[in-house]
């Protein structure tokens, strides 16, 4: 930005400056949480939700309650068949049982399942809305076509034929 206001012999007033600064504070932080630089370490601490059936040692992130439920957690074959079958992430979202629910949340909060927030929703979206929303069609109403290019539920369009009974030529 500097080297942008120096070409143009512009310059920026101190509010916009101590305002791009925070954000880039803001920013900074937010990543480090995604992103931690002793990354290793954290990784190493919550190795248990990685897979938990490998865990030797208690980690320092569980209290002696919760690690006593890993431990029950680990005998459990038909727990550990559907950890092997699945990911790590869909194995704790889908854990059901209630002894287990308090460590299944703690491996929830972790940032272990999203690496980063995505905008692939929001950037379909609008690129929806731009391809529906043109200079032709500036007064249509958008909303009933957008809900049908965002929905994930596809229409049978044979069946819904079906259903109509067509017109009869006059």
């Amino acid at each position: 930005m500097q080297a942008f206001l120096e070409e143009n012999d512009e310059q920026a007033s101190t509010n916009i400056v101590n305002e791009i600064i925070e954000h880039l504070k803001q920013l900074k932080n937010s990543f480090e949480q995604y992103f931690p630089a002793d990354r290793e370490v954290l990784l190493k601490d919550h190795e248990w939700v990685l897979n938990p059936f490998s865990v030797c040692m208690k980690p320092s992130s569980l209290s002696s309650s919760d690690y006593e439920r890993l431990i029950d957690l680990t005998s459990d074959l038909t727990l550990k068949s559907s950890f092997n079958s699945n990911s790590y992430a869909k194995f704790w979202l889908s854990l059901k049982d209630k002894s287990y629910e308090g460590l299944s949340e703690k491996a929830k909060t972790l940032f272990l399942f999203l690496p980063f927030a995505t905008t692939y929703l929001c950037e379909s979206g609008f690129s929806s809305y731009a391809t529906t929303k043109t200079k032709y069609h500036n007064r249509l109403n958008v909303e009933p076509d957008l809900r049908l290019q965002l929905s994930k539920i596809k229409p049978d369009i044979a069946k819904l034929c079906q259903n109509k009974q067509p017109h009869t030529s006059h």
